[in-house]
């Protein structure tokens, strides 16, 4: 008797499964979207047709994808506003999507500080939704690795139910812990307008023991932070890669209004590569702020490649805490630069000159209206360096990122046009 080869059945059962997967559609088949994740198994399609929905969904640990027929502008899950809108709690993984709509009118509450989508303990895909005015974070993952790609979060507010975090576009929590699943992935998304003057840290972004996500590829903007970091903050252990960001009129009551990094001493790292990071404020007038980039704690282990970090106040543009005594962080091939005041204060100070480190205006081409592309004759272009690691190969515009032979500074490559 010949024995069939595992690899075969399953191959086999793959097919099965499939073949009887099906599309149930709402609210053609179920009233609601709850009704048709209710009756769904495994490999289903919940199939949303436009409309607003009233109602908050548990996907209960069901791999199947939730999605809109017609995307998330004329498709809405309005929350009850007295908790979170969507949930995944029951290790839900990337077999679990969640894709077009538009999320509000969720809280924050029972200690869960989303009010849009709450993950835990599970790695679910929130692909192409737009989060708009739930009160508490936009999304908060509680030890989980999903994958949050090409989304709209904007106007997450605070309320008093939202710990750690408050008004938080994306809150990363307990990642790395024995309970961790692996890393986030954020790319792609625009965050905006988060926060507020009675917000916490990380307005866009709070990385709180956030194990080590890929950030690529997102606008992070407009967002407020009554206390660090109004476009990032990583607070406690992590090991974030930071690639290709465009990070710019963010604020913080305090310190780093583009990004503020407090790197305890257990060994965390932080790799920023490619990002641009502009015309972010601190309010604080007390001594040094970092305006667009503050360092703090044991920062040795910080690497930046090829960023253009530019500002317009009277503080340094990039300030390390000296209160540590940490080394510097390694700047290579940077552009930091200040109309009014100086690149690098504190233990970075000096930086600029040295491992192919500028403090030129980089010439963007417009600004005012976020035109963070360089200008012909821009002294970023092929001024990076080609052995920083974890290079896109499209810029954030989507174009070839090395043009030239060299890399140039930021988030854009010039095109040569």
């Amino acid at each position: 008797m010949k024995f069939v080869h595992r690899s075969f059945i399953a191959l086999v059962l793959t097919v099965a499964i499939h073949s009887f997967a099906r599309t149930i559609h709402v609210p053609k088949d179920e009233p609601s979207i709850q009704g048709g994740i209710d009756a769904a198994s495994n490999g289903d399609t919940v199939l949303v047709a436009p409309g607003t929905y009233n109602e908050d969904i548990n996907f209960n640990g069901k791999a199947i994808t939730v999605a809109s027929s017609n995307g998330p502008t004329v498709t809405t899950i309005h929350g009850d506003g007295e908790e979170q809108v969507v949930t995944f709690a029951a290790g839900e993984a990337q077999t679990s999507v969640l894709r077009g709509f538009t999320i509000t009118n969720g809280f924050a509450c029972c200690n869960n500080p989303a009010g849009g989508i709450s993950i835990y303990n599970s790695s679910p895909k929130i692909v192409a939704n737009i989060l708009t005015k739930n009160a508490g974070c936009g999304i908060a993952v509680y030890y989980g690795a999903p994958i949050i790609e090409n989304n709209i979060i904007s106007f997450s507010s605070t309320t008093s139910a939202c710990p750690p975090a408050q008004g938080s576009g994306i809150l990363l929590y307990g990642q790395g812990t024995p309970y961790g699943m692996g890393s986030v992935q954020i790319i792609g998304n625009i965050i905006t307008h988060n926060g507020g003057p009675y917000s916490s840290w990380g307005a866009g972004i709070y990385l709180w023991i956030g194990g080590a996500p890929l950030i690529q590829n997102n606008i992070i903007a407009w967002n407020e932070a009554a206390n660090n970091g109004g476009g990032i903050t990583m607070q406690n252990s992590g090991a974030p890669l930071i690639v290709q960001n465009l990070i710019v009129d963010n604020k913080a009551e305090t310190y780093g209004g583009g990004l503020d990094l407090e790197i305890p001493d257990d060994g965390s790292t932080a790799v920023m590569v490619n990002n641009t990071i502009a015309g972010n404020t601190t309010l604080n007038s007390d001594g040094q702020t970092g305006p667009e980039v503050y360092l703090s704690g044991f920062y040795g282990t910080v690497t930046f490649w090829n960023n253009i970090i530019t500002g317009a106040t009277e503080n340094a543009v990039v300030f390390c805490d000296p209160l540590y005594r940490a080394p510097s962080p390694s700047f290579n091939h940077n552009d930091a630069f200040s109309t009014k005041g100086s690149a690098y204060a504190g233990t970075c100070a000096g930086e600029t000159g040295k491992k192919g480190n500028l403090s030129a205006n980089p010439k963007f081409a417009d600004p005012a209206k976020e035109g963070y592309q360089l200008q012909k004759g821009s002294p970023a272009i092929n001024a990076g360096t080609n052995a920083a690691p974890h290079i896109p190969p499209k810029d954030l515009a989507g174009h070839p990122r090395i043009v030239g032979g060299i890399i140039d500074m930021g988030a854009y490559e010039y095109q040569g046009k």
